[in-house]
C-alpha cells in the first residue's frame, strides 16, 4: 500500500506530497536525491529503492519524477 506520494519538479524540488497513511517526512527522499546524482540519465535511475524503514518507487514522466513510499514489500 502506498502511503505517500511525492512529486519532484526537473530542479529537484518536492513541489506536491500527499500522505494517505501516516505523514511521511519529505527528508525520506534524500536516497532518491542520492540514486538520481549517481545516474548518468533519469532513465538509469532503479525503479525501487530500499531504504532502512522504506521502499521508494519512482516513476519518470512528462520531465517529472512521482515517487510513491511503501513501507513493506508488495504479495
Amino acid at each position: 500500500m502506498i502511503h505517500s506520494l511525492f512529486i519532484i519538479n526537473p530542479s529537484g524540488d518536492v513541489f506536491m506530497e500527499k500522505h494517505w497513511k501516516s505523514v511521511i517526512h519529505r527528508s525520506v527522499c534524500d536516497y532518491f536525491f542520492d540514486a538520481q546524482r549517481k545516474a548518468a540519465s533519469p532513465d538509469d535511475i532503479q525503479p525501487i529503492i530500499a531504504t532502512p524503514h522504506h521502499y521508494l518507487i519512482s516513476i519518470f514522466r512528462c520531465n517529472m519524477f512521482f515517487v510513491a513510499v511503501t513501507t513493506t514489500e508488495g504479495k
